[in-house]
């Protein structure tokens, strides 16, 4: 079997397809064999039917999920994969490695020895020109960071490819890749499921979730990768996005690689219980700077799904309250069931747990505590963030029109639930408010424009004066 072309970012054609009978189906995992000789593992088939010939089918169509390429098949179901790399679309912001790769100052300064030392090991004189020269470099150093993380050992290299000059010129060209070392090998699944933790947590340092430029595993011959094709892989919605600066992202590596280090692995460390909160928060960023009634809704519910480590632990209630709680559950338990009395009894019981205003200002605490000239009334922002949603949701009654508002509101809930995170998986937010900025990132974004936005729903929130009857 062969793969003859692809049709569409999912669609397949295929020739040569042995099959047992007429009117077999395919399996949902197909190997193959290219034009030149590399396997091919299709993963995640659906077929959608073909040409059929007498030996089986001539041509076949088919969707796929995921396209193996390299010099071996795998297998899905077989622990096979060691480690698994990835191109982030910002990288070169993530991993501002300004010194690694230049170009000398002066060069003619140390053109000559150069020269001389070249034309001795090549075996031929290399003259010097009358122009002035000009030399690029590559320090040399490869990996940028590594950290062991619960997932694994997470790393990020530069990988830089070079030609070696001639008539048409010489160039240079770096990509630095993230690398996954598993301590033991893994499912293709699994590999792919650790890798969409990594994806969540570059999207929010970069301020974007990530498209893919690249993406590759090794199996058991862990010198030659396999190129991964993912048909509809994670990335961007089309929503109005631009690439950060590196200086505006909440890890400044220009300043201090060890960030990742410290940072990474605490907050993978907590993935387990934060997963389906980290989740919805990861979608809100792909809306970008698209904001409805919607994305402040779920801002709000995240707090909501956060383990019971990351919200207050309430104090018991009074005796008395808890008397009258006890009564009314044991009233509305006699009763038949019915929405009303389910919804009365789901109250009785959340008597005494934090409410989601209390929820949100727990996790603001700790930014006000060390931020809070930069965010005044912060807890009383996130009040009207929660009113707003109660309003939508519940149909809570308010007098304020909070359409103005649903960008900073939806805004402030994000960033207290990120950066809280980051903030207790070791991040100096401290530093990183005292920065400078180009406001390419949401954090930035929000920090710059918090005061004046903050002036605003003052205004549209304080108590409207009386007009004095004459």
């Amino acid at each position: 079997m062969g793969i003859s072309k692809l049709l569409a970012p999912t669609l397949l054609q295929l020739f040569d397809v042995k099959v047992p009978h007429r009117y077999a189906r395919l399996p949902s995992t197909i190997l193959g064999t290219l034009h030149d000789r590399r396997k091919a593992t299709l993963l995640g088939v659906a077929h959608l039917g073909g040409q059929y010939a007498d030996e089986g089918l001539a041509v076949a169509r088919l969707l796929t999920t995921f396209v193996l390429i390299g010099s071996q098949h795998l297998q899905p179901d077989e622990e096979s994969v060691s480690s698994i790399e990835v191109l982030l679309e910002d990288a070169d912001a993530l991993f501002y490695d300004f010194d690694a790769f230049g170009s000398i100052l002066q060069p003619e300064a140390v053109i000559d020895s150069l020269l001389e030392f070249q034309s001795k090991v090549g075996g031929r004189t290399i003259q010097r020109g009358q122009s002035m020269p000009e030399i690029l470099y590559y320090t040399g150093k490869q990996e940028f960071f590594s950290a062991e993380t619960a997932l694994g050992v997470v790393s990020a290299n530069h990988l830089p490819s070079l030609t070696l000059g001639g008539a048409a010129g010489g160039s240079m060209k770096n990509n630095t890749w993230v690398r996954l070392d598993f301590s033991s090998k893994r499912r293709f699944r699994d590999a792919i499921g650790a890798l969409h933790v990594l994806l969540r947590f570059f999207g929010m340092i970069a301020g974007r979730p990530q498209k893919i430029d690249g993406l590759r595993i090794f199996g058991s011959d862990e010198k030659l990768p396999i190129e991964v094709h993912w048909c509809l892989p994670p990335g961007r919605d089309r929503r109005e996005s631009e690439p950060p600066h590196p200086a505006d992202l909440p890890l400044n590596v220009f300043d201090d690689h060890q960030e990742y280090a410290t940072v990474l692995p605490k907050w993978i460390s907590r993935e387990a219980g934060w997963a389906d909160a980290r989740q919805r928060y990861f979608s809100s960023l792909d809306m970008q700077r698209h904001f409805t009634i919607d994305r402040l809704i779920a801002a709000a519910n995240m707090f909501d799904i956060l383990p019971a480590t990351a919200i207050p632990k309430t104090g018991p209630i009074s005796g008395d309250l808890k008397s009258a709680a006890a009564k009314a559950k044991a009233i509305f338990k006699a009763l038949p069931k019915s929405a009303e009395r389910d919804s009365v009894l789901g109250e009785l019981g959340r008597i005494g747990k934090a409410k989601l205003k209390q929820k949100v200002r727990h996790r603001a605490k700790s930014l006000v505590d060390l931020l809070g000239r930069r965010f005044p009334d912060l807890p009383s922002v996130v009040d009207i963030a929660v009113n707003c949603r109660n309003h939508f949701v519940h149909g809570t009654p308010s007098k304020v029109d909070f359409y103005p508002h649903i960008s900073f509101l939806t805004r402030t809930l994000e960033f207290v639930f990120a950066a809280s995170d980051l903030l207790e998986s070791g991040w100096d937010i401290v530093a990183w408010s005292e920065k400078a900025t180009s406001q390419t990132h949401p954090f930035t974004e929000f920090r710059q424009s918090y005061k004046s936005n903050l002036e605003r729903l003052k205004a549209a929130t304080a108590p409207k004066k009386k007009t004095p009857k004459k």
